[in-house]
């Protein structure tokens, strides 16, 4: 049989693969060992209820929802026949279908329903596929997901604070709870690299900003020491395999092995995935297995081990900013009652109930002075 339509994978290339020794066709929109699940069959949502429950039932505290809005909730529909400026294909109809909000609402209720009889809350968080505040908000309501990930703030692909602001002022007045913020994930490159140019002062700021602000702050392994991102050499380096995939398509596309290379490295999420980087040792800690990826330690790689010893280092700061959050009543839920931003200079002042804090955030090149009794400088 024919494909059944043009959709493409978000690892390139189609989306469909035929099954082995088989004549039909299996959908995938990652991997080819990833086959997309139908959710119109009931057998496919009770046996996500039994996943589900598996998991309360070892007292997890909740479940992050990967690419959520991805789920396949109206089967085969229309082909995709837009395209991007990239030449890439616009996921118009396998993604966001009409019935993904009830799918969502069933596996969101089922799991509430079930903190009613454990006597617990769980805390639902979505990775929705967007970067759009329009499109992300409408997946966070009481029916819904608790929070989704930003990726309007979170995903920018260089720093601007006037952006920044602008980004946390939409948040606040679009979303029906609260923002989360993030600005690190293992599909991106790292924010020591990809936002602060590997400045530490840059990123000391940026540390500032996602756990003083309002929201649920996400950190990823590696930030709090500001881990760069890792720069694959050549393809047999790299362990992503979206970016392999791109660089067989690119060659079938008759393209020479740099020019393959070059797309591969765009594509991949190698950048940060390298493993912790807890001190100098070969592997940092592998010593009786290769490691799955970087075999060779970048030189000047930050360490736990040399910023534990230093009391200036990030890691020292993330330490204070985080003992700052939990020892404040006005951090953890106080709402905005200042977020402006003048001259580069992020002022945020946050209540909750007889306690109110005070943040400067400075993002100049250069030192400025302002006069506040009671505000935390940074």
């Amino acid at each position: 049989q024919e494909e059944p339509n043009n959709w493409q994978s978000f690892f390139g290339g189609s989306a469909w693969e035929k099954e082995p020794n088989g004549v039909q066709y299996y959908y995938h929109k990652f991997s080819s060992e990833q086959a997309d699940l139908n959710w119109q069959n009931k057998a496919v949502k009770d046996e996500m209820r039994t996943v589900l429950k598996f998991w309360m039932d070892r007292g997890v505290d909740g479940f992050r929802f990967d690419v959520i809005n991805f789920l396949s909730c109206n089967g085969i529909g229309e082909e995709n026949l837009l395209m991007d400026t990239k030449g890439q294909q616009i996921h118009s109809h396998d993604i966001d279908q009409p019935d993904i909000f009830s799918c969502i609402s069933e596996l969101c209720g089922y799991v509430r329903d079930y903190s009613t009889l454990m006597g617990k809350e769980y805390f639902l968080v979505g990775e929705v596929g967007h970067e759009e505040l329009s499109k992300l908000a409408p997946y966070q309501s009481d029916d819904l997901l608790d929070v989704v990930f930003n990726f309007n703030l979170g995903a920018i692909l260089s720093f601007d604070i006037y952006n920044v602001h602008k980004q946390l002022v939409a948040m606040e007045n679009s979303l029906s709870g609260l923002p989360t913020l993030f600005f690190n994930s293992h599909d991106m490159p790292r924010a020591m690299s990809r936002l602060c140019h590997n400045n530490v002062e840059q990123a000391t700021a940026l540390a500032a900003l996602t756990i003083m602000a309002k929201g649920v702050s996400f950190l990823y392994f590696g930030e709090e020491i500001g881990m760069p991102d890792f720069i694959p050499i050549d393809i047999n380096q790299m362990r992503d395999i979206q970016a392999v995939n791109h660089y067989q398509l690119a060659l079938a596309d008759g393209k020479t092995t740099l020019q393959a290379f070059d797309k591969a490295l765009e594509e991949c999420r190698d950048k940060s995935r390298l493993y912790m980087q807890w001190n100098n040792d070969k592997f940092s800690g592998f010593s009786a297995s290769k490691p799955w990826i970087g075999e060779t330690i970048p030189k000047n790689m930050p360490t736990v081990e040399k910023q534990h010893n230093d009391p200036d280092s990030l890691w020292h700061w993330y330490q204070k900013l985080i003992t700052l959050h939990r020892e404040n009543q006005a951090l953890q839920f106080g709402n905005y009652e200042t977020l402006s931003l003048d001259n580069k200079l992020l002022s945020i002042s946050r209540r909750w109930q007889n306690q109110i804090i005070h943040i400067q955030i400075n993002f100049n090149d250069v030192r400025q002075s302002f006069r506040h009794n009671d505000s935390h400088i940074f």
